[in-house]
């Protein structure tokens, strides 16, 4: 389906400006205790000793023991008087990743909780945030992380929702053009970056995403589903890898589709951009 005159203007804002997204397809998982760093290390991908140090946005995925991908998260460090983990995921994979993770809790000072409808993710995202940010430094502050959702760079920030509509009204008169979901999808296409649940889920192994550079570490110690991971790792390879894909023009692949070569299985479309 086409663009329209507004999608448009968003789309090419991206690739030479800037343009801003307000995240209603994240949702929220709180983590507080004194054991919220240890109890996690176990649990998550990443190394979360970084946090304990002072990293404030760290991405991970949750596995099953077969190293499959249950849920790719973004960890955020909350600091402050009560300082706290936020896991950010797909909000329609919130309440399934809570409860398994909550299986996990046994005698560990954690507490766990849904908080979806009180937080909400505004990004800014384009070549030229740099350089918006110099012009308006205010919003370096309100959207401090650095986040790339389209391949051109950008940033984001975490909020409580009573602060989304100033922020909304802000970047509206400013006349930033807005990222609807559509222009979204189309440069997260475009850019190769694997989303749930189309390429990130279940069926998944998660060296097979393409993005275990930023997503794994292979220092920390065990976690769910680590040592299908090391031995992937030791191999040095997979049997499947994310890749683009372009089809002849006039084709249709809808998501799903499998591809053949000489009448043998070779791969399936996962997500479908067309003109």
């Amino acid at each position: 389906m086409p663009f329209t005159l507004e999608q448009e203007r968003a789309y090419r804002a991206v690739q030479t400006g800037c343009a801003w997204q307000e995240r209603t397809d994240i949702g929220y998982i709180e983590v507080r205790g004194a054991d919220r760093y240890t109890w996690l290390q176990g649990m998550v991908s990443q190394d979360t000793r970084l946090l304990e140090a002072g990293v404030l946005r760290l991405p991970a995925y949750f596995l099953n023991a077969t190293g499959h991908i249950l849920a790719e998260l973004m960890l955020i460090n909350v600091i402050g008087a009560e300082p706290y983990l936020l896991l950010a995921l797909a909000k329609e994979n919130v309440p399934r990743t809570l409860e398994l993770l909550d299986r996990f809790l046994i005698m560990e000072e954690v507490e766990l909780r849904d908080v979806s409808g009180e937080v909400i993710c505004f990004t800014l995202q384009g070549a030229g945030v740099g350089a918006f940010l110099e012009a308006q430094p205010l919003f370096s502050s309100v959207l401090p992380l650095p986040a790339d959702y389209t391949g051109y760079g950008g940033v984001e920030g975490y909020l409580p929702t009573e602060r989304a509509a100033k922020l909304r009204s802000s970047l509206e008169s400013l006349g930033i053009p807005h990222i609807d979901p559509m222009v979204a999808e189309a440069l997260r296409i475009e850019a190769g970056i694997p989303s749930y649940p189309q390429e990130l889920n279940e069926s998944v192994i998660a060296m097979e995403a393409d993005n275990a550079a930023t997503h794994i570490s292979f220092t920390k110690g065990c976690y769910v589903g680590q040592e299908i991971i090391a031995r992937i790792d030791s191999r040095g390879h997979t049997n499947r890898a994310l890749t683009g894909f372009i089809g002849e023009e006039g084709a249709i692949l809808p998501p799903n589709s499998k591809l053949y070569a000489e009448e043998r299985e070779v791969g399936r479309i996962t997500s479908v951009l067309s003109d």
